[in-house]
């Protein structure tokens, strides 16, 4: 479930609209959206239907501020994606993954990145302005013991994935427990359930599945509705993809809250313009990825550099050039009649972000 753009890309494969898959429940009943006000979708900037484009879901927490899974937003750029809160829809200004957060192979499936689990799944969203008119949800403030109901809300398909399944225009929600870490433990051998940014649930009648990540785990605390966790991964890390009854592995809120409550995140980077290709597109003649600067008071630690192709007018995946991970790339005659593009990966203590040069097609 950790399929982004960058992993694609490094598959050889660049979808350009490829996201992380997000997951939603079997066993869901509707929503009322009055029921659930802080709900937010999160989808792809773009002019197709919303659900075609939908990436995973979040929970405003303040007038400025959502809260998402660090899988759904990392190697992502601000400008990627819009949230879409209360019928309204915001930009973002920029985000911040918690600097522990890290993917681990199933111990099922370890070649599919789309059964990876994750600790410490968490990203900050800072709206380009504030959010009105809506009410967020507070943060739990003391640990979930066993037994403790949550409620999950989300939008995504309601069966495994196959021909004909989408995501659902319904707000979905479920009903389900907390458990001992060493319920979800005892089937997910990767470890990450014995980490305390991770809350383990079960119900015999739900699981999440594809159209949810990211999306709010509710719990009560006195009397009122809180944020007691994101949802992380379900059955899909042990081979049980959309199986009702299945584990589930959310991000457990109460533990990372002060870093979900900073005043100050480090931001991940951010470009001060638009990334652009610099030199002539000619065979022979070198192109260069031209940064024009960056936002971020902190350092950028680390810049990758990637060189992708399709043929001119083609409407196939953008495929990684081998070899070509330098600022600078030289065309050869095996540019000729291709679209070219560069990509930056920028990395710092708030995490990853990608950027894109529009194509230039090389006669």
């Amino acid at each position: 479930m950790n399929w982004t753009i960058r992993s694609v890309v490094l598959a050889a494969a660049v979808g350009l609209l490829a996201t992380s898959p997000a997951y939603a429940m079997t066993g869901g009943t509707p929503a009322r959206s009055a029921d659930a006000p802080w709900m937010v979708g999160i989808a792809n900037v773009g002019d197709t239907p919303f659900l075609q484009r939908y990436r995973c879901g979040g929970v405003l927490i303040s007038p400025t501020r959502v809260l998402t899974a660090g899988h759904c937003l990392d190697y992502s750029a601000p400008g990627d994606v819009e949230f879409h809160i209360g019928g309204k829809v915001l930009q973002a200004k920029a985000f911040s993954t918690h600097p522990d957060y890290r993917m681990m192979s199933s111990t099922v499936d370890p070649n599919n990145p789309q059964a990876e689990v994750a600790v410490d799944d968490l990203t900050i969203v800072e709206l380009a302005h504030p959010v009105a008119g809506v009410r967020p949800l507070p943060l739990a403030r003391t640990a979930l013991r066993p037994g403790t109901t949550l409620t999950v809300y989300g939008h995504g398909i309601t069966a495994p994935p196959g021909p004909g399944t989408s995501y659902s225009e319904l707000l979905l929600k479920a009903s389900l427990k907390v458990q001992p870490a060493s319920v979800c433990a005892a089937e997910d051998k990767s470890g990450a359930a014995s980490d305390p940014s991770v809350l383990c649930a079960q119900a015999p009648g739900m699981n999440v599945c594809p159209g949810d990540s990211g999306g709010p785990v509710v719990a009560s605390e006195y009397g009122r509705p809180v944020l007691a966790g994101l949802v992380s991964s379900g059955g899909e890390i042990v081979g049980k993809e959309c199986v009702q009854g299945a584990i589930n592995e959310f991000t457990n809120i109460p533990a990372l809250r002060s870093f979900a409550t900073q005043a100050h995140p480090v931001w991940a980077p951010r470009l001060q313009g638009l990334l652009k290709l610099a030199g002539t597109p000619v065979i022979g003649q070198t192109l260069t990825c031209a940064i024009p600067g960056w936002k971020n008071p902190k350092p950028v630690s680390a810049i990758d550099y990637h060189w992708v192709h399709r043929k001119t007018g083609s409407d196939d995946w953008y495929y990684e050039i081998d070899g070509a991970r330098a600022a600078s790339f030289t065309l050869t005659k095996a540019q000729a009649g291709e679209d070219v593009r560069c990509m930056v990966t920028a990395k710092n203590q708030g995490g990853h972000t990608e950027y894109l040069t529009d194509p230039v097609p090389i006669p």
